[in-house]
Protein backbone atom coordinates (compact mmCIF):
# COMPACT_ATOMS: atom_id res chain seq x y z
CA UNK A 1 0.00 0.00 0.00
CA UNK A 2 1.25 3.46 -0.73
CA UNK A 3 1.12 5.98 2.08
CA UNK A 4 -0.37 8.61 -0.22
CA UNK A 5 -3.42 6.35 -0.72
CA UNK A 6 -4.24 6.59 2.97
CA UNK A 7 -7.05 9.02 3.71
CA UNK A 8 -5.88 11.18 6.62
CA UNK A 9 -9.42 11.08 8.07
CA UNK A 10 -9.01 7.35 8.64
CA UNK A 11 -6.11 8.01 11.00
CA UNK A 12 -7.83 10.59 13.21
CA UNK A 13 -9.13 8.07 15.80
CA UNK A 14 -5.59 6.64 15.98
CA UNK A 15 -3.87 10.02 16.32
CA UNK A 16 -6.26 11.23 19.01
CA UNK A 17 -5.88 7.99 20.95
CA UNK A 18 -9.59 7.25 20.62
CA UNK A 19 -8.66 3.86 19.15
CA UNK A 20 -5.50 1.75 19.26
CA UNK A 21 -6.25 0.28 15.83
CA UNK A 22 -8.93 0.30 13.13
CA UNK A 23 -9.98 -2.14 10.47
CA UNK A 24 -8.61 -0.97 7.14
CA UNK A 25 -11.53 0.98 5.64
CA UNK A 26 -10.94 -0.38 2.13
CA UNK A 27 -11.11 -4.02 3.25
CA UNK A 28 -14.28 -5.21 4.94
CA UNK A 29 -13.56 -7.57 7.83
CA UNK A 30 -14.63 -11.14 7.16
CA UNK A 31 -16.82 -13.02 9.61
CA UNK A 32 -14.79 -16.21 9.32
CA UNK A 33 -12.00 -14.98 11.63
CA UNK A 34 -9.26 -16.27 9.33
CA UNK A 35 -7.67 -12.83 9.00
CA UNK A 36 -8.04 -9.15 9.78
CA UNK A 37 -6.60 -6.16 7.92
CA UNK A 38 -5.88 -3.34 10.36
CA UNK A 39 -4.14 0.02 10.61
CA UNK A 40 -2.37 1.37 13.69
CA UNK A 41 0.38 3.79 14.63
CA UNK A 42 3.64 3.21 16.44
CA UNK A 43 6.48 5.48 17.45
CA UNK A 44 10.10 4.42 17.12
CA UNK A 45 12.90 5.20 19.59
CA UNK A 46 13.45 8.59 17.94
CA UNK A 47 9.80 9.56 18.31
CA UNK A 48 9.06 9.15 14.60
CA UNK A 49 5.48 8.09 13.87
CA UNK A 50 5.02 5.00 11.68
CA UNK A 51 1.79 3.92 10.03
CA UNK A 52 1.43 0.16 10.33
CA UNK A 53 -0.71 -1.64 7.77
CA UNK A 54 -1.06 -5.19 9.08
CA UNK A 55 -2.80 -8.27 7.75
CA UNK A 56 -3.07 -10.75 10.61
CA UNK A 57 -3.88 -14.34 9.62
CA UNK A 58 -4.43 -17.57 11.49
CA UNK A 59 -1.57 -20.01 11.13
CA UNK A 60 -4.05 -22.39 9.51
CA UNK A 61 -4.33 -20.04 6.51
CA UNK A 62 -0.55 -20.22 5.98
CA UNK A 63 -0.75 -24.00 6.31
CA UNK A 64 -3.55 -24.12 3.75
CA UNK A 65 -1.50 -22.03 1.29
CA UNK A 66 1.68 -24.08 1.79
CA UNK A 67 -0.26 -27.35 1.56
CA UNK A 68 -1.71 -26.42 -1.81
CA UNK A 69 1.60 -25.06 -3.12
CA UNK A 70 3.27 -28.37 -2.28
CA UNK A 71 0.39 -30.39 -3.77
CA UNK A 72 0.59 -28.35 -6.97
CA UNK A 73 4.33 -28.98 -7.31
CA UNK A 74 3.85 -32.70 -6.76
CA UNK A 75 1.01 -32.85 -9.26
CA UNK A 76 3.21 -31.10 -11.84
CA UNK A 77 5.88 -33.77 -11.30
CA UNK A 78 3.32 -36.52 -11.95
CA UNK A 79 1.48 -34.80 -14.81
CA UNK A 80 3.89 -32.72 -16.91
CA UNK A 81 0.93 -31.25 -18.86
CA UNK A 82 -0.32 -29.69 -15.61
CA UNK A 83 0.09 -25.90 -15.64
CA UNK A 84 -2.09 -25.02 -12.66
CA UNK A 85 -5.76 -24.45 -11.89
CA UNK A 86 -5.85 -21.28 -13.98
CA UNK A 87 -5.39 -23.33 -17.17
CA UNK A 88 -7.09 -26.59 -16.18
CA UNK A 89 -9.96 -25.89 -18.60
CA UNK A 90 -7.48 -26.20 -21.48
CA UNK A 91 -6.86 -29.88 -20.70
CA UNK A 92 -9.05 -32.67 -22.11
CA UNK A 93 -11.91 -33.59 -19.77
CA UNK A 94 -10.41 -36.96 -18.88
CA UNK A 95 -7.12 -35.26 -17.95
CA UNK A 96 -9.00 -32.70 -15.84
CA UNK A 97 -10.69 -35.49 -13.89
CA UNK A 98 -7.40 -37.33 -13.45
CA UNK A 99 -5.68 -34.14 -12.27
CA UNK A 100 -8.45 -33.41 -9.76
CA UNK A 101 -8.37 -36.95 -8.36
CA UNK A 102 -4.57 -36.98 -8.10
CA UNK A 103 -4.54 -33.55 -6.51
CA UNK A 104 -7.05 -34.58 -3.84
CA UNK A 105 -5.04 -37.74 -3.17
CA UNK A 106 -1.81 -35.73 -2.81
CA UNK A 107 -3.43 -33.22 -0.45
CA UNK A 108 -4.84 -36.03 1.71
CA UNK A 109 -1.45 -37.77 1.81
CA UNK A 110 0.33 -34.53 2.79
CA UNK A 111 -2.18 -33.99 5.60
CA UNK A 112 -1.99 -37.57 6.87
CA UNK A 113 1.82 -37.65 6.78
CA UNK A 114 2.16 -34.19 8.34
CA UNK A 115 4.67 -33.25 5.66
CA UNK A 116 3.72 -29.59 5.57
CA UNK A 117 4.62 -27.64 8.69
CA UNK A 118 4.37 -23.92 9.40
CA UNK A 119 5.29 -21.62 12.25
CA UNK A 120 4.21 -18.23 13.52
CA UNK A 121 5.83 -15.39 11.60
CA UNK A 122 5.86 -11.65 11.28
CA UNK A 123 7.18 -10.19 8.02
CA UNK A 124 7.71 -6.44 7.81
CA UNK A 125 8.23 -4.38 4.67
CA UNK A 126 9.41 -0.88 5.53
CA UNK A 127 9.00 2.24 3.41
CA UNK A 128 11.39 4.61 5.21
CA UNK A 129 10.48 7.56 3.01
CA UNK A 130 6.78 7.41 3.93
CA UNK A 131 7.17 5.98 7.46
CA UNK A 132 5.01 3.02 6.46
CA UNK A 133 5.32 -0.57 7.63
CA UNK A 134 3.39 -3.27 5.80
CA UNK A 135 3.14 -6.28 8.05
CA UNK A 136 2.10 -9.87 7.30
CA UNK A 137 1.41 -11.84 10.47
CA UNK A 138 0.58 -15.52 10.98
CA UNK A 139 -0.47 -16.52 14.50
CA UNK A 140 -1.47 -19.90 15.89
CA UNK A 141 -4.98 -18.81 16.88
CA UNK A 142 -8.36 -20.37 16.19
CA UNK A 143 -9.58 -17.01 14.93
CA UNK A 144 -8.30 -13.48 14.56
CA UNK A 145 -10.55 -11.55 16.90
CA UNK A 146 -10.37 -8.22 18.73
CA UNK A 147 -8.36 -9.64 21.64
CA UNK A 148 -5.76 -11.14 19.27
CA UNK A 149 -5.53 -7.87 17.35
CA UNK A 150 -5.19 -5.91 20.61
CA UNK A 151 -2.41 -8.22 21.78
CA UNK A 152 -0.51 -7.97 18.51
CA UNK A 153 -0.84 -4.18 18.18
CA UNK A 154 0.34 -3.54 21.75
CA UNK A 155 3.25 -5.97 21.42
CA UNK A 156 4.28 -4.60 18.02
CA UNK A 157 4.13 -1.00 19.22
CA UNK A 158 6.54 -1.98 22.00
CA UNK A 159 8.58 -4.04 19.50
CA UNK A 160 8.14 -7.03 21.80
CA UNK A 161 6.17 -9.54 19.75
CA UNK A 162 6.95 -13.01 21.06
CA UNK A 163 6.26 -15.82 18.60
CA UNK A 164 5.87 -19.54 19.18
CA UNK A 165 8.99 -21.17 17.63
CA UNK A 166 7.27 -24.56 17.15
CA UNK A 167 6.21 -25.89 13.77
CA UNK A 168 2.63 -27.05 13.21
CA UNK A 169 0.64 -29.02 10.71
CA UNK A 170 -3.12 -29.28 10.77
CA UNK A 171 -5.31 -32.33 10.39
CA UNK A 172 -7.83 -30.78 8.07
CA UNK A 173 -8.17 -28.04 5.53
CA UNK A 174 -9.90 -24.72 5.72
CA UNK A 175 -13.21 -24.88 3.91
Amino acid sequence: MEANKIDARWLEPLKTGEKAWIFHPEFEPEDDGLYAHVLFLRYDGEGKQWLCDAVIHTLATLYHYELHEEAGMRLKALLPAWQGWETVHELPEAMQAKAQALYEEIVQELIEEGEVKVQETVEVYRDEENCLEEIDVYLNKEAIDASTINWFVKAYQKQSVSLDPDFYSFEEEIE
